[in-house]
């Protein structure tokens, strides 16, 4: 097989829209956490348009207490995924310092970055993501109980094969 031929994309697809249940998504969220972060509970999701609305409640050293965040222009390209921070608020709706996202963003179990004078707060989910699969997602509103991610282009690229091994019988080194 030709290395053009390897490189070029295995499917693609332009801009389409994906809606998600709300409370279906919440309870996907919900069991998920339970297992992977028990330290949250309590998880809401609301908003209106391009502002999203996280609320919940957290356990942190034996103290439970309520926090919020809000989040809009929710942006994934290139395994970035990336939103402005609107608002963090602690217990009793007290407003925090944005400066604690960066503080709890050094913690997380891939690379994060806080740019504090944009509030802009910068995932690298490249890690996780399989090898070859980019997808743009160029806005996420919440309408009604569903929220809409409006997709843009995206592709599938396989890997490139191993070169055959000599002696194999089968194609490909398999």
């Amino acid at each position: 097989m030709s290395a053009d031929l390897a490189l070029r994309p295995l499917a693609s697809w332009n801009a389409f829209t994906v809606r998600l249940d709300r409370d279906l998504l919440l309870l996907f969220a919900k069991r998920a956490l339970a297992r992977r972060a028990p330290e949250l509970r309590d998880l809401d999701l609301t908003g209106h348009g391009d502002r999203l609305l996280v609320q919940g409640r957290a356990a942190v050293g034996g103290v439970s207490f309520r926090f919020s965040v809000e989040v809009e222009e929710i942006r994934f390209k290139g395994g970035f995924l990336g939103f402005r921070l609107g608002a963090l608020r602690g217990p009793l709706g007290i407003s925090l310092p944005s400066f604690l996202v960066g503080v709890v963003s050094r913690h997380l179990p891939f690379p994060a970055h806080w740019d504090g004078a944009d509030r802009i707060l910068l995932f690298d989910l490249r890690r996780v993501l399989p090898d070859g699969f980019d997808i743009e997602v160029r806005d996420v509103r919440m309408v009604a109980s569903t929220l809409e991610i409006h997709l843009g282009p995206g592709r599938l690229t396989p890997p490139v094969p191993e070169p055959e091994a000599e002696g194999s019988d089968l194609p490909l080194g398999i």
